[in-house]
């Protein structure tokens, strides 16, 4: 049986304007294509919209996420989010964080 690792990235927008649910809904589906993109078909990737300013990235891969792919990760999310963003408004991208495996499940 292959070994499976687990991961979180949270993505915070600090924006002027709340964003409406379109956007944020594009914005959710463009870092789970950003995050495909980096990760190849090796993991299984799910953005979820927590907040129309946040973003839960959740990321099942069969090896461990070195600092170079983390990242390329960290980078390709950044210039999603850097594309929706108006001037004056701002971002945090998290850390990647590994994911016990006896954490609960996700939906």
């Amino acid at each position: 049986m292959t070994e499976t690792h687990r991961y979180d990235v949270a993505i915070s927008i600090a924006a002027a304007a709340e964003p409406t649910v379109p956007e944020a809904e594009k914005l959710r589906d463009g870092i789970e294509n950003a995050a495909r993109g980096v990760l190849e078909k090796d993991a299984e990737v799910v953005a979820e919209l927590v907040t129309s300013r946040k973003v839960a990235l959740h990321v099942e891969t069969s090896h461990e996420i070195g600092s170079v792919e983390e990242a390329a990760l960290s980078d390709a999310i950044q210039d999603v989010v850097v594309d929706s963003l108006e001037p004056g408004d701002g971002m945090t991208v998290g850390p990647l964080e590994a994911v016990e495996d006896d954490a609960t499940p996700r939906p």
